[in-house]
């Protein structure tokens, strides 16, 4: 985040396309975030984006192409 000038939001993405974890991430930091668990993707969005449509830990992610899912 060191040199992006807004705030943003990760999301930590299993194999199976289901949200890890979320993590709020501040403008201009150089501050280390991390997945809780080992993880497929990083999803980044406004901050905020995933609280704004209800989207928890546990929850999945559709619309992932099929090839980059292990099922």
């Amino acid at each position: 985040m060191r040199n992006t000038k807004i705030p943003l939001a990760i999301a930590f993405l299993a194999d199976d396309g289901k949200i890890v974890n979320i993590i709020e991430m501040k403008a201009m930091t150089e501050d280390n975030h991390c997945p809780s668990q080992p993880v497929r993707f990083a999803l980044e969005m406004n901050q905020g984006w995933f609280a704004k449509k209800g989207l928890l830990a546990g929850n999945a992610i559709n619309g992932i192409p099929s090839g980059f899912i292990k099922n």
